[in-house]
């Protein structure tokens, strides 16, 4: 919102609004989503570190589907089509970031070459994963 103080023409910035409507389809939806998969009978079930890890991918998931319901009509009306592949392969990227994020930091302080090479094949696996056949609808 400091954008549109200093310039009140950022609102027609078409970065500026998908990053403000996914902003806001995380604030609204991502609450639901979350409240209703977690509610779920099975997860209630899981116990230990698996926790964490149910955790991590439902937010990844909740965040990316969120933000991608309501970036679809921008999408529709500046693009014309929408990935629907495009939407999965977010998922499993979202998930992957941070992980690369995070051993990114291990790496800069202690210097592991396995580390590098974990990086390295994450990193080609994002590529490989976002260079496959793309599913679009044309509108």
């Amino acid at each position: 919102m400091i954008f549109i103080i200093i310039d009140y023409r950022f609102i027609y910035n078409l970065s500026f609004k998908m990053s403000f409507v996914s902003f806001m389809g995380i604030c609204i939806l991502g609450s639901i989503f979350k409240r209703w998969i977690l509610n779920l009978n099975f997860i209630n079930k899981i116990r230990g570190f698996f926790v964490f890890l149910v955790y991590y991918i439902v937010d990844n998931f909740v965040m990316s589907l969120s933000a991608n319901i309501f970036l679809l009509p921008i999408l529709v009306s500046y693009f014309g089509f929408v990935s629907v592949s495009g939407i999965f392969y977010n998922l499993i990227a979202s998930a992957i970031y941070p992980i690369i994020f995070y051993l990114g930091i291990i790496y800069l302080i202690f210097d592991f070459n396995f580390i590098y090479y974990l990086i390295y094949n994450l990193l080609a696996l994002i590529d490989f994963i976002v260079n496959q056949k793309q599913l679009i609808w044309y509108f």
